[in-house]
């Protein structure tokens, strides 16, 4: 009895294996995006966190926008600790630009939690585990490929990495300048699946929906240092960087799965319009409800591609109008400057004019009073010289008289006091 119970469980546990791979909703997220987080902005879902210049709208989460030197990363907060699993990615790379763009996005399976940005594609090379990178930029440091895969134990530096790449090439970049350019539909996909055996298949779907995955590389992570089930201790994030060049970043969804299966990853069949031709007069009223509730289901489907083209569209416009608003400010501080700047010298330049003049002003008033008073000095002694002489002239005729009798009076005085002289000196008294 015991064997046959076993034997059930046995059964079961294959069926499930085969048939009801289930996804890791903890790990998973898709749109509608409507969960906020602790500070009021919009999360990706519970367990996942965002950094730089991520901005999550309804229907994606924009890593960086189409802007020079930016870098952005959701990561979630728990670990994988699946001994097998599938990772099925949504992503849309696109920009304005038709020629030069760059830099990139990737999906990074690591034992190391996300904290801070590092230099390789916004995550540290110093890391165990392995990392998808879609690079839009051709590199000419080594052979580029579209999608590349990079294994570390944790000992490699990023030389070591770059002198044994995997990957493949692939269209996963669209031109949102095209007429025919669709935000909902022109998107690519990558698919990782990560094997019991430690095999890692990586698949992946350019051109936009539906998708139709290819194989990229296979790789055998312990011949990499890497061994069997290492990613049950590891965490997932997505990066986005640009650098001189630039494009929007956007994921769409990432779901995973418990198996090495994308069976229950697997997106819905297009839904078309056919039966609208069909002659209706014949059919039951059954059939007619499951027409209309047809009918309403695409309808669903395209107010849903309306509202992701809207949400790309009106998320770069927001992005447009910040960096205009900031460029204004920033134009509006310079030309404040400026104008501070000119005040300042043409203040000093009156300011240095007007005490140039005040200078050459005192300098002519000095002259001009230094001329004047020797002027009037010269003027005032030729007029009391003119005047003295002619005084002097006028009574030159009336002082001869009263000088001959003061004369003769000094004569007689004389003459008296040395008969006086003598009277006494004849008395002895002398």
């Amino acid at each position: 009895m015991t064997q046959i119970i076993n034997t059930f469980f046995l059964v079961l546990i294959f069926l499930k294996t085969c048939i009801f791979a289930m996804r890791i909703e903890r790990l998973s997220f898709e749109p509608p995006f409507v969960k906020v987080d602790y500070d009021g902005s919009r999360t990706v879902g519970t367990g996942w966190m965002t950094s730089g210049s991520t901005v999550v709208s309804k229907n994606f989460a924009r890593l960086t926008p189409d802007r020079q030197n930016k870098k952005g990363a959701v990561y979630t907060s728990t670990m994988l600790d699946f001994p097998a699993a599938t990772l099925l990615m949504e992503f849309r790379i696109s920009g304005q630009a038709k020629q030069f763009f760059g830099d990139g996005l990737a999906l990074w399976i690591s034992t190391q939690f996300f904290s801070v940005f590092g230099p390789f594609h916004g995550f540290s090379e110093q890391f165990k585990g392995v990392g998808i990178i879609i690079d839009t930029f051709e590199n000419t440091e080594w052979a580029h490929k579209d999608v590349t895969v990079v294994m570390n134990d944790g000992t490699k530096d990023l030389k070591t990495m770059k002198s044994k790449l995997e990957g493949c090439s692939g269209e996963l970049r669209f031109h949102d300048k095209r007429a025919d350019f669709n935000p909902e539909s022109d998107t690519a996909a990558l698919r990782v699946s990560l094997l019991p055996n430690g095999t890692m298949n990586v698949q992946i779907s350019g051109k936009g929906k539906p998708f139709v995955f290819r194989d990229c590389t296979k790789i055998s992570l312990p011949d990499h240092g890497l061994p069997v089930g290492w990613w049950k201790d590891a965490f997932i994030t997505i990066t986005g960087t640009t650098g001189q060049l630039a494009d929007n970043h956007d994921v769409v969804s990432l779901l995973v799965s418990d198996e090495a299966d994308d069976a229950v990853l697997s997106a819905a069949t297009p839904f078309h319009l056919d039966f609208l031709n069909q002659n209706t007069s014949s059919q039951d009223v059954e059939a007619r409800l499951g027409n209309l509730e047809k009918l309403l289901t695409v309808t669903l489907a395209k107010i849903a591609t309306l509202e992701h083209n809207l949400d790309h569209r009106f998320t770069g416009l927001d992005d447009h109008i910040t960096v205009s608003t900031k460029k204004l400010a920033d134009q509006e501080g310079n030309l404040e400057a400026r104008v501070n700047a000119l005040e300042k010298k043409l203040l000093a330049n009156v300011e240095g004019h007007v005490e140039s003049k005040v200078h050459l002003l005192e300098s002519s008033v000095k002259k001009t009073i230094g001329e004047s008073l020797v002027h009037a000095e010269r003027s005032l002694t030729t007029k009391l010289s003119e005047t003295v002489t002619e005084k002097v002239q006028t009574v030159s005729g009336r002082w001869k008289v009263p000088f001959a009798i003061l004369l003769c009076l000094m004569i007689a005085a004389a003459i008296a006091f040395y008969r006086w002289y003598q009277k006494l000196k004849k008395m002895h008294i002398l």
